[in-house]
């Protein structure tokens, strides 16, 4: 997404930003696929997810806000809300309680490590 910004290109939002995602740290991912494979129980599918859900608009400014400080941008300069994107799913959500079985559950907060994230691709991620 940042480099989107260093590019001048908006990131096309659907439905104006409304629909709603289930969003998950790469490191919580990971330690469900340990949490699994140390179970030791094979030939089972788990559902891995979290119940931390957010519209993408509200990611989008977190985003934003991040990469250029509270209240120092208008959204409408970096955000297309006309773009259409017929027959896309408003929300995706799964069960994950049998992995929570396991013992495992998302340790990993958004809003504590959405900062840390953009500043990476601000400054590291070359295309």
């Amino acid at each position: 997404t940042c480099q989107f910004f260093k590019l001048g290109k908006k990131i096309s939002l659907h439905e104006g930003g409304t629909p709603t995602r289930i969003w998950l740290h790469a490191k919580d991912t990971a330690r469900a696929v340990i949490t699994i494979i140390e179970s030791g129980k094979s030939n089972e599918i788990y559902n891995i997810s979290s119940k931390f859900e957010q519209s993408n608009i509200d990611t989008v400014k977190k985003i934003l806000d991040c990469y250029h400080g509270k209240d120092s941008y208008s959204i409408e300069d970096h955000v297309d809300f006309f773009y259409e994107r017929p027959g896309a799913d408003l929300r995706y959500s799964i069960d994950d309680s049998k992995l929570r079985g396991l013992g495992w559950k998302p340790e990993a907060n958004f809003d504590d490590e959405i900062q840390e994230i953009v500043d990476y691709y601000k400054e590291r991620f070359i295309w």
